[in-house]
């Protein structure tokens, strides 16, 4: 089965709609109250420390009987450091690495400014459309949750972040 987001959900279900105008826009609203009901979307910021190589975020809190659906980062506050690269790691406790590939440059590959909207996402096209520069793959065997997990993500790098902010979230649906 193929990897379908809740807007692409959306929007199979009101393509296969059939009947008059007021039965079609029932039908949609009721989908899309749904689909909204279906994926749940945990997200978390914070502004980097100056004089520290490594940033997390606070947890993000995923309940028990869960499919994680995504991961992702954003820097939403132009970031500078002293190095060239910048990675990151998803793990259930600050600093673990045992949710996704850990990537040393998978927010940035080289240069020192990271740009308000560079990003890394499991969802291959929107790191690609943020500049990002990995996509997040998440650990085999990792997605489904049978208990309550917090979620950790760090952003590192190999000189200091001197100023910036960013944004994580992880999807989810609720068995």
């Amino acid at each position: 089965m193929a990897h379908i987001s809740n807007s692409g959900l959306k929007d199979e279900l009101r393509d296969t709609l059939k009947g008059d105008v007021n039965y079609k826009n029932l039908a949609q609203a009721t989908n899309i109250d749904l689909v909204d009901s279906l994926y749940h979307t945990e997200v978390t910021s914070l502004t980097f420390t100056s004089a520290s190589k490594t940033q997390t975020f606070p947890a993000l809190r995923v309940p028990a009987s869960s499919i994680i659906t995504e991961y992702g980062i954003m820097i939403t506050s132009q970031s500078s450091r002293d190095s060239s690269v910048a990675g990151y790691r998803i793990g259930t406790t600050a600093g673990g690495e045992d949710l996704a590939t850990t990537s040393t440059n998978g927010l940035q590959g080289s240069g020192t400014v990271m740009n308000a909207g560079t990003g890394s996402f499991s969802v291959a096209a929107l790191t690609t459309a943020s500049n990002g520069g990995a996509i997040i793959t998440p650990t085999p065997g990792t997605l489904y949750r049978s208990a309550t997990t917090d979620i950790f993500i760090q952003i590192s790098a190999s000189a200091p972040f001197i100023t910036g902010q960013a944004s994580a979230y992880v999807t989810y649906v609720k068995l």
